[in-house]
């Protein structure tokens, strides 16, 4: 069962720094590992503990009518969050966004593109073969995700992905996209002092991307305490957690950070990693919530703790929207 002390043994251990190669390099590796079944089985609760690993790359699903909400001043538009959620052609979509760096054309660009390392038809049948021999029966809930994960990969070959990384790479490279700068702000985040860490929290918060903020892992990454200053440890709604905390009230935190970017117009009806878990083994949860709470089922999370994370997540939420830095930071 996911446990706390896992958790903060992630948080100590697991956030790597980023570089300008590093960044793709784990994007190209969640495309890869959405390949195997392994990686498509955990479950929402597991995956909150290394949630700064893992590059969540949204499927899209049809966006909502209503307009956005306004933005403040210092965020990014917003216009690609919601084209990417309306995509049918991740390959036209990337190529337009690499031709708007301004508004993280790079950063999505980028993230469509290590969408489309695991969405190439051959990989998806591969799973809803290896499904059937074992299970004897497909659902139709994962025949109809692999047909829409064919569907919006099928114009993206390996080779124009490739070219889609290095694409977004130069746009790292040249400052041009608000939301590829962003990611060395996290390298301020895991080694600064405590001042520079603030400082990088308040202005990863005033972007207003979740997408960005579940792609990074910044929430998980944001609430780290310490630094090289004290002991590994979280900061999460005003307060320092430690191993000598609650394990429960801990776990509960990690599922919370898990998800709580979502919501707010963020893509997080279903995201690559529920995906691949719908096509390879029919658990097919139809938003991060509701796999919250079918994942801490399976893993053997009692439902008081499962509910307890959902109340923490709404909490992460209203801090995200008030970009409130000190929830996350000392």
């Amino acid at each position: 069962m996911f446990s706390g002390v896992a958790l903060l043994a992630g948080v100590g251990m697991t956030v790597a720094v980023l570089d300008e190669d590093a960044a793709d390099r784990r994007d190209m590796r969640a495309g890869e590992s959405a390949r195997t079944s392994a990686e498509a089985g955990r479950s929402t609760a597991h995956r909150a503990q290394d949630v700064a690993d893992a590059a969540i790359a949204a499927v899209p699903t049809p966006a909502a009518t209503a307009p956005a909400p306004a933005r403040p001043s210092g965020q990014v538009s917003g216009a690609l969050l919601a084209e990417f959620g309306q995509a049918t052609d991740l390959h036209a979509f990337a190529r337009d966004a690499l031709a708007r760096p301004a508004e993280g054309g790079g950063f999505y660009a980028r993230i469509a593109a290590a969408r489309c390392l695991a969405g190439q038809r051959a990989s998806i049948d591969g799973l809803l073969q290896a499904s059937l021999q074992r299970d004897q029966t497909l659902t139709t809930a994962q025949l109809e995700t692999a047909e829409r994960l064919k569907v919006l990969c099928e114009n993206f070959p390996p080779d124009a992905v490739r070219q889609t990384f290095l694409a977004a790479r130069e746009h790292a490279a040249d400052g041009a996209d608000p939301l590829l700068a962003a990611e060395r702000l996290l390298q301020q985040v895991d080694a600064g002092d405590r001042a520079a860490r603030r400082a990088a929290a308040e202005r990863l918060l005033a972007l207003g991307d979740p997408l960005f903020l579940s792609e990074s892992g910044a929430l998980l990454r944001l609430a780290r305490s310490g630094g090289t200053e004290e002991p590994p440890g979280l900061w999460f709604d005003g307060r320092r957690w430690s191993a000598q905390d609650s394990q429960k009230e801990l776990t509960a935190i990690g599922m919370a950070l898990g998800v709580g970017a979502c919501g707010d117009g963020s893509p997080c009806s279903i995201d690559a990693v529920l995906a691949q878990q719908c096509v390879a083994h029919g658990i097919c949860d139809t938003d991060r919530w509701a796999s919250l709470g079918h994942g801490a089922q399976r893993e053997g999370v009692p439902d008081t703790l499962a509910a307890r994370a959902k109340v923490l997540a709404e909490r992460v939420r209203r801090a995200v929207r008030e970009q409130d830095a000190s929830f996350f930071v000392h």
